[in-house]
């Protein structure tokens, strides 16, 4: 590494601890377009941040500690390569805005479906949803979560017709 390198590598950790002291005081945190490839562990212990913009990034998973970020209203995760959901994003049961739009996801842990009363914006334009996603996104919100309901049901339904079915051999 050059030193050139070295010093921007320095810029941009001393950039990232700016940001995080104010975001500790706004509860507002962007790092939108800082071409990160992964979610920094020190934004995953901002307990109190509401707002959190990573849009524009190279980020191709979300750690399971984004689940730790429980006052969490709105975030942005837009043009990103991202393909997967964590299910831990159920338990963000603040969360009011989830902007997902140009990313690759194609499908939505069924566990969201915890989320119904709370979230009412989720933007997933531009994502090759699958084809039953797709549908229920086209007709809107409450249709998504109908959806979502359902796969959820339909797990619990499962795994309780094996724990019966092995109880009774």
């Amino acid at each position: 590494m050059c030193i050139r390198d070295r010093i921007e590598s320095r810029q941009k950790k001393d950039d990232l601890e700016a940001k995080l002291a104010i975001a500790k005081k706004t509860a507002q945190l962007s790092l939108a377009m800082c071409s990160l490839t992964q979610i920094p562990l020190k934004v995953l212990t901002l307990s109190e941040i509401r707002i959190l913009d990573l849009s524009f990034n190279s980020i191709e998973h979300l750690p399971d500690g984004i689940g730790n970020l429980t006052r969490i209203e709105r975030l942005a995760l837009n043009n990103n390569p991202l393909q997967y959901l964590p299910i831990e994003l159920s338990n963000l049961t603040t969360l009011k805005v989830l902007e997902l739009s140009n990313t690759q996801i194609k499908f939505l842990p069924r566990e969201m479906a915890l989320l119904k009363d709370r979230l009412y914006e989720l933007n997933l334009r531009g994502c090759p949803l699958k084809p039953k996603l797709q549908e229920a996104y086209d007709r809107g919100i409450t249709f998504i979560f109908i959806y979502l309901q359902r796969k959820f049901d339909r797990s619990f339904y499962r795994v309780n017709y094996v724990f019966y079915s092995f109880e009774l051999y």
